[in-house]
């Protein structure tokens, strides 16, 4: 049976989706010894200057954090991001740059070439808060804008249906031949493994196309095949995905159909979604699925210069609970989680239910400090009643490095009615 939505409370928007970036883009040469990507869009105009990779600022397209203007008077460029408080002024020609206020040597001069303004990449990412990194086996240079971090850690270890969003507004690279879709229709069907996000396929007009999102957060087309036409096949066509969900997008009718798909192909819908009649789904793709869990995160680490920046904490919101034995489950966990912060060893060990064994004791002892961002799963009772279990996704650093990572925490209920933890894995 159809449902018909009616709150935008579970709502994902896909802006993205619907600009350039979720258009299919032809990737660089074989030949082409390097290839640099900015949030994912590959860049065909670098220069390199002094022996130093130069992009077009403009290509550091960021208008959530970083603002830019040109005051013809001075013939300066000036930047802005106000979340940094940094303000940025650049001169063609020169090897230095304004940072509020004060002088800072550029690797090579600012460089306008036929109109564009072209800047070091190292630059770029240091001053206005990016993030670069050099994949010496695939010769990328991978950047990122400080809004394009965030979505690739989304995309790697965030809520499933928000890394699904990331995930289909990033460009699609095309490394072989392009197949033309040779059918008609108005209808694009999305389709992902169950518990999954970083690899899926799409079937519009009768073509078929399978994408993977790789380890530098790239989408690349893996196969297509027109299946109605003559216009052929390209690429290794996936195995089959088995049991998974779908989003299907009818732009004639403006509706959207989502549900699961089993081992055998068969549909089953879960809800429709009419989007005439429910404006504040005018551009939603993607919805959760109900009872589906993610299985592909990908956790990540990272270097901190000032290891005092690392603030460690309990960050997580508990959801309301649906009666009072879930709000007692929650309160323990959230007390176990704030003793391992506290390093309170009396604390932790009275959440627990056997606290006179030292079994789980290493989470205060070693030289590590705790930040618990989110569920990662919410209350499930795997076996029976009387066991349930809790996804925790946290972060911790160690030896100046922030480690991404996740556990379940398993608690059981005693004769009284009440529960302790009985395992953290």
């Amino acid at each position: 049976m159809k449902k018909w939505m009616k709150t935008a409370a579970a709502a994902l928007m896909i802006a993205g989706v619907l600009n350039a970036g979720s258009a299919v883009m032809a990737a660089p040469s074989p030949a082409t010894t390097l290839k640099l990507f900015i949030n994912g869009v590959y860049q065909d105009d670098v220069l390199n200057v002094n022996g130093r990779t130069m992009v077009q600022l403009k290509a550091f397209h960021d208008p959530a954090k970083i603002s830019y203007a040109y005051e013809s008077s001075t013939k300066t460029i000036i930047i802005n991001n106000p979340v940094n408080k940094i303000t940025v002024r650049l001169k063609d020609g020169l090897k230095t740059a304004d940072i509020n206020g004060k002088k800072v040597a550029l690797d090579a001069p600012v460089t306008v070439k036929r109109g564009r303004t072209y800047v070091p990449v190292r630059f770029v990412t240091e001053t206005l808060g990016g993030t670069a990194a050099f994949d010496s086996k695939s010769k990328e240079v991978i950047v990122r804008t400080p809004t394009g971090e965030e979505q690739f850690q989304t995309l790697r270890s965030g809520e499933l249906d928000k890394a699904r969003v990331a995930a289909l507004a990033l460009p699609k690279l095309n490394f072989g031949k392009e197949i033309q879709p040779y059918g008609e229709g108005f209808t694009t069907i999305y389709t992902f493994p169950r518990g999954e996000a970083l690899r899926y396929s799409i079937e519009y007009r009768g073509l078929m196309t399978y994408v993977e999102i790789n380890e530098n957060g790239l989408a690349k087309i893996k196969w297509q095949k027109d299946t109605i036409g003559k216009n052929g096949e390209t690429g290794q066509e996936p195995k089959a995905f088995g049991e998974s969900v779908y989003f299907m997008n009818n732009l004639m009718a403006d509706m959207l159909h989502y549900g699961t798909v089993d081992s055998t192909g068969k549909r089953t819908e879960q809800a429709t979604i009419d989007r005439y009649n429910n404006k504040e789904y005018e551009h939603v793709l993607i919805m959760p699925i109900e009872g589906e869990v993610r299985t592909d995160t990908k956790w990540s680490l990272r270097y901190v210069a000032d290891p005092s920046a690392f603030k460690p904490g309990m960050e997580i919101e508990f959801p309301d609970s649906k009666n009072e034995e879930e709000a007692e489950i929650y309160r323990q966990v959230k007390r176990n989680l704030e003793a391992i912060v506290a390093k309170d060893k009396s604390a932790f060990r009275d959440t627990l239910q056997t606290p006179d064994v030292d079994y789980f004791d290493f989470f205060l002892e070693q030289d590590r400090r705790y930040r618990f961002i989110r569920l990662s799963t919410p209350i499930s009772y795997p076996r029976d009643a009387s066991r349930a279990e809790v996804g925790i996704e946290f972060e911790y650093l160690s030896d100046g490095i922030v480690h991404m990572a996740n556990y379940t925490v398993s608690l059981l209920q005693d004769k009284g009615g009440r529960w302790y933890i009985a395992n953290i894995d």
